[in-house]
């Protein structure tokens, strides 16, 4: 059954993607000539900044539950002799039709916010079972075929439209196995995550997170013993580790990227002082999305633990990041810092009132009291009865010690309750 359906949300609830009906209350004068789709967070920041408190929303074209099952078994099932990822769709997900896409593309919209939970736990694992496949086709020099990237990347944006915070989340604490193929996962949600939150369009979105989805695959042409290898790289090895760029450049040269998308991938690592590789490039030289891609590469890289190098937190790698010293664009890092937080969705704080908390999402007026789920007690080291606390309502006057790593308190991120 087709139906238009009207809901009355929070200004805070509202995301990109979202149509705008009308304007609810509000402090200001503004008013909606037309119906319209908010197409970047600036828009929404714009709505705040006038005194807007409520807005109208307009859901459409709603269809039965054996569609959805039947446009999602068609959508995700791969052939059984490369992969089988199938995307478990909850219950009651419902379907819309976008105005401006075509009419038989159809995306996946889970109808509460623990369903859009669930849909990112199973993006999360689809994103790196898939990365897993393409790795061991690299290895073996077969070639790539991305039809089934490109879908979940699709999801991964529509997800960061809907509701960033649960994908960020999940993508943050979900961290169990292969380092590379975390990383391709959390590079891709989180270039594209940035590039939404600058206001760059859908298809620019899109293009960078395949982008940081499949940058590094030339790093299965590394040898094994350089890449697991516990002591800190030697000069040699690093040499070594450098040709992965000329690696991805060619196992990604038979895909449909463009020069841009192929100059991300080849300047990730030159630095805006110069001393970047592979061919020491300076400032404007290095190409936008190549300096957006450095910044997330580094975040992830920082706080995900490798052979040689335990993680540092979130807030430490922002830190390390900002710092002009280190050769990153600093007019992008500090953008970057701000979408995320001073204590980005998904990092663990310790509590003044000796618990331990998940940030489930920021407070961008006010970055120091972000809403958290506290689950864990310092002073019994055990885990406690899980609280949903928003910093900023406390009349108790909890506040955020410091940020800290799960590891240091025994804490096992993949038995952390996101529900």
């Amino acid at each position: 059954m087709t139906h238009n359906t009207f809901l009355t949300i929070p200004i805070s609830e509202l995301r990109p993607g979202m149509m705008v009906h009308k304007i609810g209350d509000q402090t200001g004068k503004l008013s909606v000539k037309s119906r319209g789709k908010v197409k970047h967070p600036a828009i929404i920041d714009q709505l705040i900044a006038c005194g807007v408190q409520t807005v109208v929303i307009e859901r459409t074209k709603q269809v039965t539950k054996e569609t959805i099952q039947a446009l999602n078994n068609r959508k995700h099932a791969l052939s059984k002799k490369t992969l089988n990822i199938t995307r478990n769709q909850p219950v009651n997900a419902a379907f819309e039709l976008s105005d401006d896409a075509p009419q038989n593309s159809i995306s996946v919209i889970p109808s509460s916010r623990a369903e859009e939970f669930q849909f990112a736990e199973q993006l999360v694992i689809d994103c790196k079972d898939l990365y897993n496949l393409h790795k061991l086709r690299a290895e073996k020099s077969l070639s790539i075929d991305i039809t089934q990237a490109l879908d979940i990347v699709n999801d991964v944006y529509a997800s960061l439209i809907r509701d960033p915070n649960a994908l960020l989340c999940v993508s943050m604490v979900r961290t169990k196995g292969d380092y590379f193929a975390n990383h391709a996962m959390h590079v891709s949600i989180l270039l594209c995550y940035f590039a939404l939150q600058l206001g760059m369009s859908e298809s620019d979105c899109k293009r960078l997170s395949i982008v940081g989805y499949l940058y590094d695959i030339g790093m299965v042409k590394i040898p094994h013993e350089i890449t697991h290898k516990l002591d800190r790289p030697t000069i040699d090895d690093l040499v070594t580790i450098q040709s992965h760029v000329q690696h991805s450049l060619d196992l990604t040269a038979p895909l449909a990227m463009d020069n841009e998308q192929r100059l991300a991938i080849e300047q990730h690592h030159e630095r805006l002082d110069g001393t970047g590789y592979p061919y020491g490039l300076e400032g404007e030289q290095i190409h936008k999305y190549a300096r957006m891609l450095a910044i997330v590469d580094c975040y992830d890289a920082m706080t995900s633990n490798r052979p040689f190098q335990k993680k540092r937190s979130p807030a430490s790698a922002l830190r390390i990041i900002c710092n002009k010293d280190f050769g990153y664009d600093q007019k992008l890092a500090l953008k970057f810092v701000r979408s995320l937080g001073i204590y980005p969705v998904g990092c663990l704080v310790a509590l003044s009132n000796k618990k331990i908390a998940l940030v489930t999402e920021t407070n961008r007026a006010k970055p120091l009291k972000p809403k958290v789920k506290v689950f864990f007690s310092t002073a019994s080291m055990q885990a406690i009865t899980a609280q949903y606390i928003d910093l900023n309502d406390e009349t108790d006057d909890i506040v955020i010690v410091k940020p800290i790593i799960a590891e240091h308190y025994g804490i096992k991120l993949a038995e952390i309750d996101l529900g």
